[in-house]
């Protein structure tokens, strides 16, 4: 990853544990920013401001020193998840940045044992057991602008979930909707959230190869 000054991540901290495995900075000539001590921060996301039924969610932002022109970031974290947290796994990643080229990016999924991992078919991983692996190399940088589609439309994603199929999400979706009912002192603004939520993240037409 090319110039760019901070990469954050998102997850529950009752239920997800975020590892930092390497993270510093390679400068054009050569020299190693190692990551300084007050680098990695915590905080609300954004998305989450005004909605008490995520307050409890954190994103990690990892700030990185000693950019320059030509200088190449290096990130290395996990996040693992104990079971029981997710009624599946769905993932969504965008695989470029803004304003800046990915030179090397590898994404590994480790799904617990038995578990079918579904995936788009013209994005075939690397499989070792029950660990997916995808490499994707010179992604070009894309360039966040006005009256230009967003939320990643139109950039290369990955895509991959352990529902077992499109209705397996929406049934799940459903039932949701209908605990969150039953919890006292709720608002109906955290519901009409946490469906929105929901909805975001169901598979989209143009994933429905995953079904």
């Amino acid at each position: 990853l090319l110039a760019s000054s901070a990469a954050s991540d998102v997850y529950k901290r009752q239920y997800q544990t975020l590892t930092i495995n390497e993270a510093y900075t390679t400068q054009a000539d050569g020299t190693v920013v190692p990551l300084p001590d007050n680098a990695v921060n915590e905080s609300l996301p954004h998305a989450a401001a005004d909605a008490p039924a995520y307050n409890r969610l954190r994103e990690a932002v990892i700030t990185h020193t000693g950019l320059e022109i030509g200088a190449t970031i290096h990130l290395d974290y996990t996040l693992s998840t104990k079971a029981g947290f997710y009624p599946a796994l769905e993932v969504c990643e965008t695989l470029t940045e803004p304003a800046a080229s990915v030179k090397d990016r590898r994404i590994e999924i480790t799904v617990p044992a038995g578990t079918e991992l579904r995936y788009d078919p013209a994005m075939k991983p690397r499989r070792t057991g029950d660990t997916y692996t995808w490499q994707f190399r010179n992604l070009a940088a894309y360039y966040d602008e006005g009256y230009t589609p967003q939320n990643g439309e139109g950039r290369p994603t990955l895509c991959a979930t352990t529902f077992t199929s499109t209705a397996d999400a929406l049934s799940r979706i459903a039932r949701t909707e209908r605990d969150i009912v039953k919890v006292p002192g709720l608002a109906r603004q955290s519901k009409d959230e946490t469906l929105n939520c929901l909805l975001y993240t169901s598979p989209s037409p143009r994933d429905r190869s995953l079904s």
